[in-house]
């Protein structure tokens, strides 16, 4: 419980350097707590890590993000999905469409 908000915590942090925030988001997302989906999609928000850092998040971390997010089924981790399916790289394009994909297969199976 306090683990994942100390992670959340440096999630947010606009200093921690793009391989933390790699690790940090696969560490959710395995942690699979809700709070983190906030946080994970913020990193899919280019405009806040513009803002702050004067550029994007690195590919490789947003890709992290979403693989953190394929393993929430909530409504908010769909929709930081769906919105990732326009990121302007297509490798984050091409993960939100593989996790996308695998969670509607995983719905399907549970039907």
């Amino acid at each position: 419980d306090g683990l994942a908000y100390e992670l959340v915590a440096l999630l947010d942090d606009p200093s921690t350097g793009g391989d933390l925030l790699k690790e940090l988001c696969t560490a959710l997302g395995n942690l699979g707590d809700a709070r983190a989906v906030s946080a994970l999609a913020t990193l899919l928000r280019s405009t806040r890590w513009t803002r702050l850092l004067g550029k994007d998040p690195p590919a490789a971390v947003r890709v992290g993000a979403v693989w953190a997010l394929g393993n929430f089924r909530t409504a908010d981790a769909r929709a930081a999905l769906a919105r990732a399916r326009v990121d302007h790289e297509a490798r984050v394009r091409q993960a939100a469409e593989a996790v996308l994909a695998a969670s509607s297969m995983l719905d399907y199976v549970k039907d």
